[in-house]
């Protein structure tokens, strides 16, 4: 079974998204907007909020790294790519419910069969 939480991060199917929850404190990244190293990047250091620990973004990282396998899909040997990343997801078996928007871009889901 494919691991869907790292610490209070957790993968969300339904939107497709990581969503950190503790307390009042939530936070979502939107993994339709990472498609590249950059893109990756930037969410870490938004994420690096005041309530955050050093912990909660290890989590991330790990949780980014889960879904997205960063080194060989999008920064391996430094040499960055850029992805699709509900793809790469149902590739390393993750569940991915579509938007509209994500199947009028991208028919290829209705083959991989995912809803």
């Amino acid at each position: 079974m494919t691991e869907t939480k790292w610490g209070d991060w957790t993968y969300n199917a339904d939107n497709f998204t990581l969503t950190f929850q503790r307390g009042d404190d939530h936070y979502e990244v939107d993994l339709d907007e990472c498609e590249d190293s950059a893109q990756i990047l930037d969410w870490l250091a938004q994420a690096r909020k005041v309530w955050m620990t050093p912990e909660d973004t290890g989590h991330l990282l790990n949780a980014l790294d889960a879904v997205l396998g960063l080194q060989g899909n999008v920064c391996g040997l430094g040499d960055g790519k850029t992805i699709h990343p509900r793809e790469v997801a149902v590739s390393r078996g993750f569940a991915v419910h579509l938007k509209a928007r994500s199947a009028a871009r991208n028919p290829m889901f209705e083959l991989l069969g995912t809803t």
